[in-house]
């Protein structure tokens, strides 16, 4: 469904306030209290132009467009996604189908974990239920929302943004079906990254805990302020804003 004029005028308000804002603290403090109030925040709230941007985990085509239009062609986008086919369809539709015509976009066909290593991913019948094999998440699907398993490179995003060639990066956004914390353990390097941004979108249960406040103890060790967002009615988790200052 299009957004409405409604809500593309309100956000953009709201990103010229935050732009206006005197301090990075005034804004992540904004940003914070925002996500307590909605489920997400649009990623022109999150970023500004010339940025560099890593997604963890792609599955909608159109979050990419926003993501790659809020940076502009002066920022960076990496998109890094544990299914191959996922990232060439993506690829093929901007630049076949719709004539993308900023070239800011770095592909990176791998999986994050704790570690460099091999990796058996459940591959569901939509994106967003991939999984790693074994990894037990309740995430109330059945074998019947999967269609089989792929073996993937899986790395530590430390070594991946090590590999491009980047130093220093602004945001993350992460949405990896439950292999948030071992993420976490595999971008040491990267949590101390100063002025750094994360949105996690923590919506799984292990054990019988919800893995989003596990995230957000790892996040608070790591030195970050984190928020817990607006709770997710058809969901066990939450978003989760964390910023180093």
């Amino acid at each position: 469904m299009a957004e409405s004029i409604f809500k593309q005028i309100a956000r953009r308000i709201l990103r010229l306030i935050i732009s206006y804002l005197p301090t990075e603290g005034l804004r992540h403090r904004l940003r914070s209290l925002i996500i307590k109030t909605k489920d997400g925040l649009h990623p022109s709230l999150l970023c500004q132009p010339g940025e560099i941007v890593v997604l963890v985990g792609v599955h909608r085509i159109d979050t990419v467009m926003q993501w790659s239009e809020s940076v502009g062609a002066a920022g960076k986008l990496v998109l890094v996604e544990a299914i191959p086919r996922y990232l060439d369809n993506i690829k093929y539709n901007l630049e076949t189908h719709l004539n993308w015509g900023i070239n800011n976009i770095v592909y990176v066909a791998k999986g994050v974990s704790s570690a460099r290593e091999s990796g058996a991913i459940e591959v569901g019948r939509k994106a967003d239920f991939n999984k790693l094999a074994e990894h037990q998440i309740e995430d109330g699907l059945s074998e019947n929302d999967f269609i089989g398993v792929e073996i993937t490179e899986l790395d530590t995003l430390d070594n991946i943004i090590f590999n491009l060639g980047i130093n220093n990066i602004n945001h993350i956004y992460m949405t990896i079906s439950g292999l948030e914390l071992e993420a976490l353990k595999g971008m040491r390097g990267i949590l101390g990254t100063r002025g750094l941004t994360i949105l996690i979108r923590s919506l799984h249960s292990r054990d019988g805990k919800l893995l989003y406040l596990q995230v957000m103890e790892e996040l608070e060790k790591a030195g970050l302020h984190v928020t817990a967002g607006k709770k997710i009615k058809t969901a066990a988790g939450r978003n989760i804003y964390a910023y180093r200052v």
